[in-house]
């Protein structure tokens, strides 16, 4: 019995013992491997750096030993700055370093000499490239939510393409809400590219340098986490095969979401105005003053060439591209020759493409939640009421009078559907003491998105029946109005109400007043300045 006892131990003792040996070789080759990558990219960057990033000349380290660019600057005709075949990880769009083999004649023909038709700087295009000069539009984009901004990075492993400038560098959801999108505003972002170069390869069969096919064959076919992250970590999960190059200005824009066109608020533009607007202000032309005084612009510079020489940014340019779109990408797994490597490449890579989504998608429903709750919180608001004009045996002017200016209690004191009694004290626009206050006062609901409506007695409902309320729509901001109307409802802030109308109005963030015009009175609530 004892030996068994000892035979067991002993199996017991040698399993852990293997366990351990096991962990620490897999411990030894995750450190092994972690150590040449840093080994190799130190080395790579030597050699490959600087090249075109985002806004211009661009290495991963700073204080790097430029070997390769030092002797570029020393040739007779320099090579053509590679703006392609960088890879990067889509995850955050943050570049790493070039991983095609590029090759440069040292006597070049005729046809391998790029002439920079703005400058007439002469540059070596290496063996494996086509270019060409392309000319290309404003891009102009409106982005009305956080959403709308964060799914350019979202969607660009559907759509194969990466954008430069401001979109260059994936944000978090958090960050975008807060910096443009709170306080009900809009953000733009406009862009005006120039002496733009298209860059792709002759084939599909690329042959990767020697530091990025060291660090593919590094790759173990098992599939050791660490490892693999430690590789994409270094190399990220895209290679760039078709780029614009070139210079760029670039303005980002907030403004009030108020400023467009909407029945809650006198004046505002159509889209297309509002485009036009930031096309002329991309252009370094004024805007009107309704836009001016509603936006504010966050950013505005250029990039690419030398933006410190204004009078010959454009001729600066081809020393100094920067990478404007990438307009192609492959994976990593596409450089893979052994099979089960592709197959743990393509794992990792979808593992952070997700993580990244899921993370995206967290931010989304607190953001979501925090929008909702900054919107049911107590608002500054106005009441307003009045008539049309009004025939008849005692004929009524047309009247428009702004009543007072008071608190929209929060969402939750005063629901949809609250207790007439109870709204009826709580949920008004002033206090009720008698009948006349209720006549004179606006009455209002709330639902749980911080959307109002005003709500008007029907004081004639006994006598000539009809509903006891009337109600305005749902609005998050503007006017809200509900009315009795006889042929024609008060919708167009821009003319006198119609005549055979009564209403009641609540209205947020603008502040309603009264003017005569020829036509009679006319409420104009705008959409508030900064």
């Amino acid at each position: 019995m004892q030996s068994k006892y000892t035979q067991l131990e002993t199996l017991v003792c040698l399993s852990i013992l293997l366990i351990l040996a096991q962990c620490q070789n897999l411990n030894g080759k995750r450190n092994m491997y972690k150590l040449l990558s840093s080994s190799n990219i130190e080395e790579a960057m030597q050699e490959l750096c600087p090249f075109p990033g985002y806004h211009g000349t661009y290495c991963p380290q700073e204080n790097v030993a430029f070997a390769s660019y030092k002797r570029n600057l020393q040739s007779g005709i320099p090579k053509m700055p590679s703006g392609i075949g960088a890879s990067f990880d889509i995850s955050t769009g943050e570049l790493k370093l070039p991983a095609i083999q590029l090759t440069y004649q040292s006597e070049p023909s005729q046809e391998q000499i790029y002439t920079d038709p703005l400058s007439s700087r002469q540059f070596i295009v290496a063996d494996e490239t086509s270019i060409e000069q392309v000319n290309l539009d404003a891009d102009i984009r409106v982005f009305k939510n956080e959403f709308e901004l964060t799914n350019i990075w979202l969607d660009a492993t559907q759509n194969g393409q990466w954008l430069g400038g401001e979109y260059s560098q994936s944000k978090d959801l958090n960050d975008v809400y807060t910096r443009f999108f709170t306080n009900n505003q809009q953000t733009s972002i406009a862009q005006q590219s120039k002496n733009v170069i298209r860059m792709t390869f002759k084939t599909d069969s690329l042959k990767l340098n020697r530091f990025a096919q060291r660090a593919i064959d590094a790759l173990p076919e098992d599939y050791q986490v660490d490892v693999y992250n430690e590789f994409l970590n270094a190399w990220g999960t895209h290679i760039s095969v078709d780029t614009f190059v070139g210079g760029m200005i670039e303005k980002q824009t907030v403004f009030k979401d108020c400023v467009f066109f909407t029945p809650q608020f006198t004046g505002g533009y159509s889209a297309e105005q509002v485009n036009e607007a930031l096309r002329n202000e991309l252009q370094g032309n004024p805007a009107e003053g309704f836009f001016t005084a509603r936006r504010q612009v966050t950013l505005d510079h250029k990039f690419g060439g030398n933006p410190e020489d204004v009078a010959n940014w454009e001729q600066t340019i081809s020393q100094n591209p920067a990478l404007l779109k990438i307009n192609r990408f492959l994976s990593w797994d596409n450089m893979a020759a052994n099979p089960q490597v592709k197959a743990n490449l393509q794992q990792a890579i979808n593992n952070r493409i997700e993580s990244m989504r899921q993370r995206q998608q967290s931010y989304q429903d607190q953001v979501r939640e925090q929008r909702r709750v900054e919107r049911i919180q107590p608002r500054t608001a106005w009441a307003v009421g009045g008539n049309g004009y009004s025939a008849g045996a005692h004929p009524l002017p047309a009247m428009i009078s702004i009543t007072r200016q008071f608190e929209m209690k929060h969402a939750d004191s005063c629901p949809v559907g609250a207790d007439r009694t109870y709204a009826e004290q709580f949920c008004v626009s002033g206090l009720v003491h008698s009948p006349y206050d209720l006549f004179k006062e606006v009455r209002y609901e709330r639902d749980q998105q911080g959307n109002y409506r005003s709500i008007m007695y029907n004081l004639f409902a006994d006598v000539t029946g009809g509903p006891k309320e009337f109600v305005g729509d749902f609005v998050d901001r503007g006017c809200s109005i509900a009315q009795y109307f006889e042929d024609t409802k008060y919708t167009d802030f821009n003319l006198p109400p119609p005549n055979e109308t009564m209403f009641k109005l609540v209205c947020t963030d603008c502040i309603p007043s009264v003017y005569n015009s020829p036509q009679g009175q006319i409420l104009q609530c705008s959409c508030p300045a900064f």
